[in-house]
């Protein structure tokens, strides 16, 4: 049959019969399978139905099981088409290809992959169908004969044309197909393209033929895609293998930069093909690299590595592999070496497996690297080497290590390997044995480089020197300039000298011709060290340093070290002759000349040397002596790790003492600190070199000499632990001796005997065993280390013990000590003799060596109120005073009391004892000077008088307040400012009064600006604290207060701001600071909000008490110090988290509520009190409305340099510079000279760059300058420019919280506040305002009028704004305002129509609202009165959607229409209609409104231009395609006309 026939017996018989509907429709009921079924019922023609069709005649069909009985088609359907009641199509895709694999030929694969292709085409299949059919075909490729490869390559092709993944299709047919199909001759193969080639018929093409095409093609400058040689290739496919063969064993080598992707190509349908047993069988691996893919290795891309080193490759296989990239090693350049090790070799042995690095079938270390690196081994680090193999030994593989590496091993510090000497040792051996063959000049050069990079330990340096010396007498005469360039080289870098130098000059001539002393001095060191120096004198030498030690001198150590070298045969001499010149040496290059000495000769000095004093004492007081005091740390601490012997070392220290007095400070203790302290503490059998000496003195003379004195006692213990500082206090210094009595040292007798001790040696002879010295240093130690009261209370004693033999020089002293040892002392820990002491009065001891005839002489003779100051207080007091009266007292003691002359107490008080007469008036006549009297004398004499008047009150006197007002309002007014803490400790234990102490208070409270700060103290301590705490019936004298205030004043005075709040509470537990705090110092404030004190309110109350009180006078009341003492105090005390938050709370209401000039200040406390607070501890008033960026300045400052800045702005910065700095820089300075005009400048040319400062950082800087701030944004505001820059949105938002955010409620409501800022301050900002700042304006409580004046505003700034910022402003500022349910709502009120309403609360920002929306803002909005103020687009919206509360759409289409159509142009009736247009096309509109348009377009035809008629008529056109089925807006001969217009308007 013809096929017509055989399709209608399908048609007409087989498939009519088989679908009648009948009990047993399809004849399925004598089948006993689907193979039966199809058999019995179809026969032959089965093969013409599809099989969809024979599913739908059997529904138990199973084609899977009938595979042998379909057709390709039929089997490719299966794959492809989407049938029902079948498994998935990746069990369906599998059991197809399991089926047709088994015997390809016979079951006709090639047909069912010609269908399969066929089909794909017509049908959607789904990714991980292609996938999964992607996957067989790859695996069918290996796996079945070789002649079906370029079948399944072409299906392949064919499948990713229509595949959803990928796309190739390539080049167009040419004139070679004929050719190809008569035969090309060989010499035409390369007149065509790869692409040509790729995309013909290649069945007769030859291995030769292909051979010559890759010759040609590779060679050129080829850039045809790999997916056109992958083409090339899989038709090709039978002949590519013996091509590549032939290819590779052609002599001559291909080259050319299509190689690499050619290979990638030959990798994926070759390489990616094998299977893993071939993988792992490296006969076949070596097959195929060294046989056919030889040629392309040189040229293996990265991916084609890579992807080689993912293949599970037997350690023999990939060692197969190395070896071939081996072979082609030379043939690659350097990028090409390092991609296959890093792509391929790398990867490979780096992978986690079971002989992972492929150790296991190597039988050393070179063979190891040899196999699995092979020549690429030289491109690895030794470091990456032992990574890859942890077992690679480096010592016994030299032979194999490149120079660098072997380096590496010299120097770097790698994992598992010997100590540096004996791998240096044993390198050195290697090379030394063959230097040239084995590289030894390429090592050193390596060496040499990785030492400028790498720290090396000294050690290390060391022994490679050595081996360098040795080198050069053992090795070939041309190494040794190699090894000496080496020497100098490593030098450099090393820790011990530096570099190579100089050229030679005319200087050679000179010395070879001999040179007179006159000249040597006209030639440089450099000069001399590069000369050859063979017939130089000692003398020549002595010159020679002379006068280049003295010079300013800068030439290096290497420069002295050559010089010396090549002068070493008269150095000796040399140093000899300059140690014996008389004059001393000095310069600068003293210590660099020393350090060279010591390498050149000290370093050499055998064990024995060193350990010999008399060579030691030779060379350092001999040779040496000169250098001495300028000896570096280096010489000194090399010199300190000697093998000294304790006599050698002592002989050293000796020298060194020798040139004490020579040295600086900074150089004494630099000896201290590199040479005697080291070596005294080396932990040997004689540690601190103790056992030659007799005695404590004299290990510290010999071990320590003069440099004893820098030590500090416990330092000198650590030493010596038997040394006895009590033996030894004649070599100790004062400061020693003070330490001895102060710090709590070891192994030392008890302090009252160390205390005792030291006072019987200095008292001996107070003024040559230094007392005073020693006492200051007493007092500074005691102020940082509190002694026990009873060593306190012994030193006391032994002071006040020393006083009546002290020269009278040094009794002043001692009174001036007891006073600063008091203000250290506790209260209770004065001996009980101090309360009150009496000075000794013996006119013997005063008046000896004191002759008093001149004065007597005088006296008797003067007739004249005053007195001579020229005669001394001594020889008036030994004087005959029997006619001296109260006017001479008075003239005396104006004479002797001011400036810093001191005399001692017994003096004074043999003087007054004798005047008792003419005291007391002399004392009223001295108080009524009007200048108060100052100095050291006055203390002294106000203790005598304390002794001899005040101590003799009787018990009704202290406490009659008069007689104390009498004494200290009157006669002792001018001697209190100068009152001692004796006289004051003694005052607080008479049984005053209240009234009589509070009287006595008054007046020290008169005189507090003549105190010093010690001498305030002392009065609080002694005076004022103990007399208020003794206890009595009314302690804290709290009685005759009748407030807080009151008890304040009258008891402390102005004393009162020197107490802790603490003390003040302990002393009248019923203080109330809170009602106190115009009394309080801004310091006790702090503590009344931070501290934990007792009986007080709550801290929430507190701080509000506090805020409230000097907010209302923060200058007066001294804010400013009142936080400063917070910030300081909040650092060292706990403060819980809601203290912290109360206190941020009133700050940032005092911010808005104070003086602008205050806010920098409050702003610094906030940045203060944020570094102190917790952690999570939140204290930023928590606003979703309006977040609050964070305040940290040690976040902001972090790393960040300003000093430059810092001193250009205290200087005064000049304009130019402003913009030298960062944002952070300023941030992170002080700005308080900043002026508005240089805010400007910076802010101008920061905000125009492209900046990533942080709003935290902006923060910090505006807060800082923020009392120009305001001014400078206005200026910027009046600049022509907008500002535009992507840090303008975050500036604007820090002012938003530092500006706006503060603005208070009257103000916000106030529209002329508002349209200060917005129109003046902030209108650069403006364009650039963040969704944040918009969001946060919104929800303040502006009034309407505010609220406009701010749209205006931003509407001005409109068209510098993108679409999206203007929509930013619309939805996060304008809807959420007018949407706010006030009585107010939407700002209607204020406006006079619609128009009005929208202009004012809109403005231009009114087009990007639709219609409906308008009418939510404002249910009133009229738009048809609106019209003139409504983008075409709303105007649209008017005409189409259903709005509510408007009239009928018959009204709105023709006000509409008549509207626009006055003035068709200027209202914008084209934009309108094509608005209208595509309105239509998104909603329904009613068949009455399309007439009505209709009617009003053609009425508008014939009365416009005709532009706006071409626009009618389209939009005409096009409203007829949404018009709804059955609207006929035209009817008669007006359709006949409609619808010719619309043919011709098509036919146009």
């Amino acid at each position: 049959m013809d096929q017509m026939r055989q399709e209608l017996v399908v048609k007409y018989f087989i498939q009519t019969f088989l679908t009648k509907n009948s009990s047993d429709s399809g004849c399925v009921s004598n089948s006993n399978s689907s193979v039966d079924w199809l058999q019995k019922n179809l026969g032959r023609f089965s093969v013409l139905v599809s099989l969809s069709d024979l599913l739908k005649l059997n529904t138990d069909f199973s084609p899977l099981s009938d595979l042998e009985v379909l057709s390709p088609k039929q089997t490719a359907e299966l794959v492809v088409l989407p049938l029902p009641g079948l498994p998935g199509k990746d069990v369906i895709i599998n059991t197809v290809f399991d089926f047709l694999s088994k015997s390809p030929k016979e079951r006709r694969l090639p047909e069912f992959l010609y269908h399969l292709s066929r089909l794909s085409v017509v049908t959607p299949v789904g990714c991980t169908v292609y996938q999964t059919i992607f996957v067989r075909l790859y695996q069918a490729m290996s796996a079945l004969p070789q002649e079906m490869e370029p079948i399944i390559w072409a299906s392949v092709y064919d499948l990713t044309e229509s595949a959803p993944m990928v796309s190739s299709v390539i080049a167009q047919c040419s004139a070679l197909q004929q050719l190809l199909d008569s035969g090309i001759s060989t010499g035409r193969l390369c007149d065509f393209s790869i692409k040509q080639y790729a995309c013909s018929q290649l069945k007769d093409l030859k291995a030769e033929n292909l051979v010559t095409l890759l010759k040609c093609k590779l060679s050129e400058n080829n850039t045809d895609s790999k997916e056109t040689w992958k083409l090339l290739f899989t038709k090709a496919s039978a002949v590519l293998d013996q091509a590549l063969v032939l290819l590779s064993n052609q002599s001559e080598p291909v080259i050319g930069p299509a190689l690499s992707q050619v290979l990638d190509v030959i990798g994926e349908i070759r390489v990616n093909r094998l299977t893993e047993d071939q993988l792992r069988d490296s006969d076949v691996i070596r097959k195929l690299f060294s046989g056919r893919l030889r040629v392309f290795l040189p040229s293996a891309s990265g991916g084609f590595l890579h992807c080689l080193s993912t293949k599970n490759l037997s350690c023999d296989s990939y060692q197969a592999v190395v070896k071939e990239f081996g072979a082609q090693f030379d043939h690659m350049n350097l990028e090409q070496q390092q991609l296959v090790l890093k792509e391929l070799v790398a990867p490979f042995l780096s992978r986690p497996t079971s002989d992972s690095g492929c150790v296991s079938n190597s039988n050393s270390s070179v063979d190891w690297l040899q196999k699995n690196l092979g020549p690429f081994s030289v491109l690895v680090s030794l470091g990456n080497l032992l990574n890859l193999n942890t077992d690679f030994s480096p010592l016994s593989a030299l032979e194999v290590l490149s120079p660098k590496q072997t380096a590496e091993l010299v120097v770097l510090p790698l994992p598992g390997l010997p100590g540096k000497d004996v791998i240096i040792n044993t390198v050195f051996d290697f090379l030394s044995k063959s230097p040239k063959e084995r590289r030894l000049p390429e090592f050193l050069y390596h060496l040499s480089r990785l030492s400028v990079v790498t720290p090396v330990n000294c050690t290390v340096y060391q022994t490679i020197f050595v081996r360098l010396y040795q080198a050069m007498s053992a090795l070939p005469q041309e190494m040794e300039p190699i090894i000496w360039a080496s020497l100098y080289d490593l030098t450099e870098s090393s820790p011990m000298v530096s570099s190579v130098i100089a050229q030679c000059w005319a200087l050679q001539q000179l010395l070879d011709s001999g040179i007179s002393p006159g000249r040597l001095c006209d030639f440089s060191i450099k000069q001399y060290a590069c000369s050859q120096l063979k017939d130089l004198k000692a003398e020549n030498l002595v010159t020679l340093l002379k006068c280049k030690l003295s010079e300013n001198n800068t030439d290096s150590k290497e420069t002295w070290k050559l010089l010396f070298t090549k002068a070493s045969a008269v150095l000796d001499q040399a140093l000899v002759l300059l140690s014996n010149q008389s004059e001393p040496v000095i310069g600068p290059a003293l210590s660099q000349v020393l350090d060279v000495i010591g390498e050149i000769r000290v370093n050499r000095l055998t064990e024995d040397q060193l350990r010999d004093s008399d060579v030691i004492r030779k060379l350092f007081s001999g040779r040496l002596r000169v250098f001495l005091p300028s000896a570096s740390g280096g010489f000194l601490h090399c010199l300190s790790t000697k093998n000294l012997s304790c006599d050698s070392y002592q002989a050293v220290v000796k020298e060194f003492g020798a040139q004490f007095d020579h040295m600086n400070l900074e150089q004494q203790q630099l000896v201290l600190k590199e040479l005697v302290v080291p070596f005294l503490s080396r932990p040997t059998s004689d540690s601190g070199c103790v056992s030659n000496s007799n005695s404590s003195v004299d290990w510290l003379q010999k071990n320590l000499g003069p440099f004893s004195v820098l030590v500090s006692l416990g330092n000198l213990l650590n030493l010596n632990t038997d040394f006895s500082p009590l033996s030894a206090l004649e070599v100790l210094s004062p400061k020693q001796t003070a330490e001895l009595v102060v710090l709590p040292l070891p192994g030392l007798p008890g302090k009252d005997v160390i205390v005792n001790t030291v006072f019987d040696y200095l008292t001996e002879s107070p003024k040559e065993r230094r007392l005073p010295e020693f006492l200051y240093h007493l007092v500074r130690l005691s102020e940082e280390m509190m002694l026990p009261c009873d060593s306190f209370k012994t030193i006391f004693e032994r002071l006040y013990q020393a006083l009546p033999s002290a020269p009278p020089e040094t009794e002043p002293v001692i009174q001036a000590i007891i006073d600063n040892l008091m203000q250290t002392a506790p209260e209770d820990c004065l001996p009980m003799n101090m309360k009150c002491p009496i000075t000794p009065a013996n006119d013997t001891r005063v008046c000896e060596g004191n002759a008093s005839d001149s004065l007597q002489s005088y006296l008797a003779t003067s007739n004249t109120a005053n007195v001579s100051c020229t005669f001394t207080l001594e020889e008036y007091a030994c004087a005959s005073l029997k006619d001296f009266t109260a006017e001479h007292l008075v003239s005396l003691l104006r004479c002797n009391l001011p400036g810093n002359s001191s005399h001692s107490k017994e003096t004074w008080k043999v003087l007054l004892t004798k005047l008792t007469s003419v005291l007391d008036q002399a004392l009223d006549m001295f108080s009524n000077m009007s200048k108060p009297v100052i100095g050291p004398a006055v203390s002294q004499a106000l203790d005598v008088i304390g002794e001899i008047r005040v101590n003799r009150l009787t018990e009704d006197q202290l406490r009659d307040s008069d007689v104390i007002r009498k004494w200290f309002s009157g006669r002792l007014r001018a001697f209190l400012p100068s009152a001692s803490g004796v006289f004051l400790h003694c005052l607080s234990t008479k049984n005053l009064s209240c009234d009589s102490y509070q009287q006595i208070l008054r007046e020290f409270s008169n005189q507090f600006d003549q105190m010093d700060q010690m001498r305030q103290e002392l009065l609080v301590k002694y005076f004022i604290q103990p007399f208020l705490t003794k206890n009595s019936s009314d302690s804290g004298c709290v009685s005759n207060s009748n407030s807080s205030v009151a008890w304040l004043q009258k008891n402390l005075g102005r004393f009162s701001v020197l107490v802790s709040l603490s003390d003040l509470l302990k002393l009248n537990t019923d203080f109330s600071p809170l009602s106190a705090l115009e009394v309080l110092s801004p310091k006790q404030t702090a503590e009344l909000v931070v501290l934990p004190l007792p009986g007080l309110p709550g801290k929430d109350v507190i701080i509000n008490t506090v805020f409230d009180f000097l907010s209302k006078s923060p200058k007066e009341r001294r804010l400013p110090e009142f936080l400063y003492h917070l910030s300081r105090l909040s650092v060292v005390t706990p403060v819980g988290c809601t203290v912290y938050q109360t206190i941020f709370v009133r700050l940032y209401q005092a911010m808005s509520a104070l003086p602008q000039e205050m806010e920098p200040i409050i702003w610094a406390s906030v940045y203060d009190l944020t570094e102190s607070a917790p952690m999570d501890c939140s204290l930023v008033p928590v606003n979703q409305q309006c977040p609050v960026s964070s305040h940290n300045a040690t976040r902001v400052c972090a790393g960040v340099d300003s000093s430059a800045l810092q001193q250009l702005l205290d200087s005064g910065i000049s304009t130019g510079r402003l913009c030298d700095f960062s944002i952070k820089q300023y941030a992170c300075s002080q700005l308080k000279d900043l002026t508005a005009e240089n805010l400007v400048t910076l802010l101008k040319c920061k905000l125009s760059e492209n900046n990533t400062d942080s709003k935290e950082t902006w923060k910090l800087l505006f807060t800082k300058a923020s009392a120009v701030l305001d001014q400078a944004l206005v200026l910027l505001s009046n600049q022509s420019k907008p500002v535009i820059g992507p840090a303008v949105s975050q500036a604007l938002d820090v002012i938003g919280e530092i500006r706006v955010n503060r603005l208070t409620e009257g103000q916000l409501r106030d529209s002329d506040v508002i349209r200060k800022w917005f129109s003046g301050r902030l209108r650069a900002f403006l364009p650039s305002a963040s969704g944040g700042f918009l969001h946060c304006l919104s929800t303040k409580n502006l009034s309407c009028d505010s609220y406009q004046a701010v749209v205006k505003e931003f509407g001005a700034q409109f068209d510098h704004m993108n679409l999206e910022q203007q929509q930013l402003v619309l939805k996060e500022l304008v809807v959420p305002f007018l949407s706010r349910p006030t009585s107010d709502s939407g700002c209607v009120s204020n406006s006079n129509n619609s128009v009005d309403w929208l202009q004012k609360n809109l403005g231009r920002f009114s087009v990007l609202v639709s219609l409906s929306d308008l009418l939510k803002l404002n249910t009133d909005f009229s738009p048809l009165s609106s019209l003139e103020v409504l983008s075409p687009k709303q105007t649209a919206e008017l005409v189409v959607l259903p709005l509510p509360g408007l009239p009928g759409k018959a009204v709105i289409i023709n006000t509409v229409f008549d509207y626009l159509t006055e003035s068709p142009k200027e209202r914008r009736l084209p934009e309108f209609l094509q608005q209208l247009v595509s309105l239509t096309k998104q909603e329904n509109i009613p068949c009455a409104s399309y007439k009505i348009i209709f009617a009003r377009l053609d009425q508008a035809v014939p009365t416009v231009t005709m532009e706006i008629e071409s626009a009618l008529t389209s939009s005409k056109t096009a409203l007829l395609q949404t018009v709804p089925s059955g609207c006929i807006v035209y009817s008669g001969e007006v359709s006949i006309c409609l619808s010719s217009v619309l043919q011709a308007d098509v036919t146009v």
